[in-house]
């Protein structure tokens, strides 16, 4: 009789161990589960952070730019003083600061007389003035140049750049 009081005992307290094996492993897996995901989540986070301060930052350095091209734009033009070239030269420098703008245009609607005769290679056939600047090595200070609009479709002008 004792042979199966031990036997049964021996049973039940390996049942038991068993059980609290299972429930152990069940609430350290559950627990390092959840650590894992919110480790996850704050990489993940600070990853989107960082590209959105890397883009935040292009697009403020480009705000800029272009803010720069309007002030100079609009200072010429309250002189009166529309010389193409300084224009010209005006848009390549701005567009050389960047290292993340490789185009820019410039559009006119109506021009003043004067520029259409002076600049035809700019004037398109409907009488807009048109410049189209390509940066071909956004690393590199000096790589801008213009294009006229006349030259063609656009990967022709791109060609010319």
């Amino acid at each position: 009789m004792f042979h199966r009081i031990s036997s049964k005992l021996v049973t039940i307290i390996v049942a038991v161990f068993f059980v609290n094996v299972a429930v152990l492993i069940s609430i350290v897996s559950y627990n390092f589960s959840d650590s894992i995901q919110r480790s996850n989540d704050k990489l993940l986070e600070a990853s989107v952070n960082r590209y959105i301060n890397y883009i935040q930052g292009n697009f403020q350095e480009l705000a800029t730019l272009l803010e720069s091209i309007s002030n100079e734009l609009q200072d010429q033009y309250s002189k009166n003083n529309w010389e193409m070239n300084d224009i010209e030269n005006t848009i390549k420098a701005n567009l050389d600061a960047s290292d993340h703008a490789a185009y820019a245009f410039l559009y006119i609607p109506k021009p003043l007389p004067n520029m259409k005769e002076h600049y035809p290679m700019y004037t398109a056939p409907n009488g807009r003035l048109m410049m189209l600047f390509k940066d071909n090595d956004v690393e590199k200070k000096g790589a801008s140049k213009a294009s006229s609009p006349t030259l063609g479709s656009p990967k022709e002008r791109l060609s010319h750049a």
